[in-house]
């Protein structure tokens, strides 16, 4: 008999995980379509690199049934799936030393030379620029529309730790791309 899943919460699909019977898969499936869009797009804002993503996100979900058996009742099931995804992006991170370019070796006549195409570019390139506790929450809030509060509770650091970490990631961004948007406003007049 096929139960329909998308009227359970994310708390029960998750306990049917662990119970191993036969609407597991289902249960899977369903909690999956919930969140595989907002993890595998935090995992490649906050890498930067789409293999890198593809295979954290897998290693999210696989956490997760593995996980389910241990009978823990979990609430907040997005945080718990974003903390497994911030945990493991962390980890590469540690192992994985990019190469890191500061904002004065971009030059306003790169920034100025890049298309209106090139903007979805631009941006994600100036967002990989933010210190990663700034890319983090500003990736939460604009990208995944979580709330201070959310983001809080993922992080595990005060509200008032994420507003600051979102209002500098926005200085931050509006420095790096001023540049690019006053060149377009005088070229257009």
């Amino acid at each position: 008999m096929k139960y329909n899943f998308s009227k359970y919460s994310d708390s029960e699909l998750l306990r049917l995980i662990g119970e191993g019977k036969k609407a597991k898969d289902d249960a899977f499936n369903e909690l999956y379509n919930r969140y595989s869009k907002k993890i595998y797009f935090y995992c490649k804002k906050i890498l930067g690199n789409e293999q890198q993503a593809e295979d954290v996100f897998h290693d999210v979900f696989i956490n997760v049934v593995k996980s389910a058996g241990n009978r823990n009742i979990v609430n907040n099931v997005p945080g718990y799936l974003f903390k497994i995804a911030r945990n493991l992006c962390l980890n590469v991170q540690r192992t994985v030393k990019p190469e890191l370019i500061s904002i004065d070796e971009i030059s306003e006549n790169e920034l100025y030379d890049r298309k209106q195409d090139d903007l979805e570019d631009l941006i994600s390139s100036a967002i990989e620029l933010l210190p990663h506790d700034q890319r983090e929450s500003f990736v939460m809030q604009m990208y995944l529309g979580m709330t201070y509060n959310e983001i809080a509770i993922t992080l595990e650091v005060p509200v008032s730790t994420v507003r600051n970490r979102i209002v500098r990631a926005k200085v931050r961004m509006k420095e790096f791309l001023s540049p690019f948007f006053e060149k377009r406003n005088v070229n257009s007049l």
